[in-house]
């Protein structure tokens, strides 16, 4: 049955593809005007560069956690014995895929058991893929210590021991009665001492990465992902680099990273597109660069990269199929542009629902484009309105449930379209009521995200010498805090500048993917608003393109003046956007600008 369901959906999907591909094959795209010129494709060439360059600044380690002592049977364990008992501080070991509980424990010369903490046995999660840390609390020389599961999965794959002057430890020798990967459980001993790392960002999860990355790893074990209150494209996309490098903190990372990239060529071509000013795209561009949270969280294994990149592709088609209507384009002739903005909000909605905010913008653009530019007879009128709901209705759902047969084949289900139609009652459930009542330390009204009221961390070390740690999720101020004066200001323009209708376009594009927020009851945080950020730094691009059409000097030294001052902001917050280490001292007297700012 299910064979026969997707053999079907695929079908449907390549019937649909080739029915439209020879309707845009009938009219040459004649009335297409070339975008970008050699100088632009060098220009996005060395801005996507210099950012993803910029973006590996402490990013990622390679070393994985393929390569572990991974058992799911009750009672076994692993036994780490010293070959001289010593005193020692702490134990450190890398746990890799873990669901369920285990046990740690620890005893002397004489088989006395000694006090030890473990913060990991007891987080409230699991401890998937990351450094722990075991601490010692008796000065009584260690003979052995055990990790034992007792329920569900556990994967160890490394140890690195410090005694009392806090050295590395080599002499020891790990063992287990079962081991079923037949892993050399002595090359678990490490032989350098990497730095603090129980919470070291670049070796292991941080923040949603705990069920991102974990899911993209339970894809490639053929297991049932953690995470199915999203749908599945960003987890699947997290799956390839996982595949080529590993499971190992860049492979999870890489790929959102590669979205972040993309997303500043993007930006480039939507400016150019949108002011045929090869300045403005290069300030626009900047400004995508140099903005944090882009920054913050493309370098995270996270879904919103994936999904904000999406929906700027699908803007800017509609924005080049509104463009060509209004200089007289044909139906047909627009097809490309409809048919790509089309696929792109499907990839945007398979990766998470919050890409249906863009839906009633669409009606909008279409409504517009179709019924009030063109003049229609019933019959032509009725084959234009099956044609757009073949292509933003019965396409995306094709694509949508086309992404889901790995879930389901995982799943074992018996009916494709079943199993799909419960997981999304689930979705809905979980969106409605799942998270109403919750609470979070980091939470923030919807009204507060442009304002960086609160800030979310999702990292954070400190060590007993002053030095600390941080990554935040926030906006930069000189972009973030233009939010209400830019939009307020681009509906104004739109009203009173009727025949500049990008200004329009800008500000229906920044209401539909904030305002909906407004009306969200469940728990949410700041980073819900980067979805909004690059058609906030287009309509912030849309007063640079009139400060350099007046021609006044004084209006370009000004808009250099604001370039400059968001790279330099961006230099100053690097140290928490990154996680570079610094004096704590450092961020607290110069990066806490505001009392809720806690990173």
């Amino acid at each position: 049955m299910i064979n026969l369901q997707i053999l079907f959906l695929i079908v449907t999907l390549f019937a649909l593809l080739l029915y439209f591909i020879f309707l845009i094959r009938k009219n040459p795209p004649t009335l297409t005007r070339a975008i970008l010129d050699r100088q632009d494709k060098w220009w996005i060439s060395g801005l996507s560069i210099t950012y993803f360059l910029i973006s590996l600044i402490h990013f990622a380690d390679f070393r994985t956690y393929d390569q572990a002592w991974q058992v799911d049977n009750p009672g076994a364990q692993l036994v780490v014995t010293f070959n001289h008992p010593q005193q020692l501080s702490a134990l450190y070991y890398s746990t890799a895929f873990v669901k369920g509980k285990y046990t740690t424990s620890a005893v002397d010369a004489m088989n006395n058991d000694l006090p030890l903490t473990d913060k990991s046995v007891n987080l409230g999660y699991s401890p998937f893929f990351r450094w722990n840390k075991l601490s010692f609390n008796s000065s009584q020389p260690v003979s052995s210590v055990v990790i034992r599961l007792e329920q569900g999965s556990l994967g160890v794959n490394q140890f690195a021991v410090v005694d009392t002057q806090n050295k590395l430890v080599t002499d020891y020798h790990v063992d287990s009665s079962d081991n079923p990967n037949n892993v050399l459980l002595n090359d678990f001993v490490a032989s350098t001492m990497p730095e603090h790392l129980e919470d070291n960002w670049q070796s292991g999860t941080v923040f949603d990465e705990i069920y991102y990355a974990t899911s993209s790893y339970q894809y490639l074990q053929g297991k049932s992902p953690d995470v199915w209150v999203h749908p599945q494209l960003a987890i699947l996309l997290m799956v390839i680099g996982v595949l080529i490098f590993g499971m190992s903190p860049f492979a999870w990372r890489i790929m959102p990273d590669l979205s972040s990239v993309f997303l500043v060529s993007i930006t480039y071509i939507f400016a150019k597109a949108l002011f045929k000013d090869r300045r403005v795209a290069i300030a626009a561009s900047l400004l995508m660069m140099f903005e944090f949270m882009h920054f913050s969280l493309g370098r995270t294994a996270s879904i919103d990269p994936f999904v904000t990149l999406f929906l700027a592709i699908e803007y800017f088609f509609l924005y080049r199929y509104i463009e060509a209507r209004k200089s007289g384009a044909g139906f047909t002739a627009v097809l490309r542009y409809l048919l790509a903005a089309a696929i792109s909000f499907a990839l945007a909605l398979s990766c998470k629902w919050n890409a249906l905010y863009s839906a009633p913008f669409i009606v909008l653009i279409l409504v517009y484009g179709e019924l009030i530019k063109q003049k229609f007879t019933a019959a032509r009128l009725t084959k234009t309105v099956l044609n757009l709901a073949l292509l933003f209705i019965v396409l995306p759902l094709a694509i949508y449930m086309l992404i889901y047969i790995p879930y389901a084949l995982i799943n074992h289900a018996d009916n494709l379209f079943g199993f799909i139609y419960t997981t999304q009652l689930g979705i809905l459930d979980f969106n409605l009521h799942g998270l109403t009542y919750a609470t979070h330390p980091y939470a923030s009204n919807w009204w507060s995200w442009p304002l960086d009221k609160m800030p979310l961390s999702v990292y954070y070390w400190q060590n007993d010498a002053g030095l600390s740690s941080s990554i935040a999720l926030l906006g930069n101020p000189a972009i973030y805090w233009l939010m209400w004066i830019t939009t307020i200001m681009l509906g104004y323009l739109w009203i009173t500048r009727q025949a500049d209708f990008r200004a329009g376009f800008l500000f229906l594009a920044i209401c539909a993917q904030y305002l909906p927020y407004a009306l969200v009851a469940r728990i949410s945080f700041i980073y819900y608003f980067y979805s909004v950020t690059p058609f906030l730094i287009l309509g912030i691009s849309y007063f640079i393109y009139l400060a350099y059409q007046s021609n006044k000097a004084s209006y370009r030294y000004l808009v250099y003046g604001y370039l400059l001052l968001n790279i330099a902001l961006f230099a100053l917050f690097f140290s928490s956007l990154a996680g570079l280490e610094v004096p704590r001292s450092y961020t607290l007297n110069y990066l806490h600008w505001m009392t809720t700012w806690n990173f």
